[in-house]
């Protein structure tokens, strides 16, 4: 893995608003699903998370935008893009149970491309947390102009870091491992 890379996705992060932490999923609540067709692997069943919005207008603003995921043992997760906002990629999701018959007071948050991986990482290890930064495409030009990235477009970045991902045995060290091969 090149350290440029690293270096480049490290500044990105630094330099991003923080706007969402996830500090736990509630193993033992009762699990919810997504009200969408059998097969559909956004369906569940998905285990409730606890979370803080640190910053609402980041999450509601209607910008592209490219936003990162970084786990408290300071390894970087996931690298997304948003053409919209991220409510539209980190969504509270009208939540039912299994049976698909009951729907549930509370909508629930989501990430179709982070989920499973997060829980799998939560029951694994109790004391992790997460927190998601974003750096909107007027932010990234500024970077761009101050010759820290190359690239001024979210979806170049994006594709930039997905492309120069590794995996290794040990997920701590891998770098970005929830994003899709």
């Amino acid at each position: 893995m090149s350290e440029q890379i690293k270096t480049l996705a490290k500044a990105i992060f630094d330099r991003g608003t923080p706007f969402l932490k996830i500090n736990d999923i509630a193993k033992l609540n009762k699990r919810w699903c997504r009200n969408v067709k059998d097969g559909d692997s956004r369906r569940g069943p998905w285990m409730v998370a606890e979370y803080e919005i640190l910053n609402s207008s980041a999450w509601a603003k209607l910008a592209p935008c490219i936003y990162m995921v970084k786990a408290s043992d300071d390894g970087l997760r996931y690298v997304g893009v948003s053409k919209n906002r991220l409510k539209d990629r980190w969504r509270l999701s009208p939540a039912y149970d299994e049976s698909l018959t009951v729907k549930l007071p509370d909508k629930q948050l989501f990430h179709s491309q982070c989920w499973k991986k997060m829980e799998n990482e939560l029951i694994e290890s109790n004391n992790l947390t997460f927190e998601v930064r974003v750096l909107f495409s007027d932010n990234l030009s500024e970077l761009y102009k101050q010759g820290v990235i190359s690239l001024s477009c979210p979806l170049a970045i994006e594709s930039l870091l997905r492309k120069h991902r590794c995996y290794d045995l040990n997920m701590a060290q891998s770098f970005l491992p929830w994003n899709s091969i």
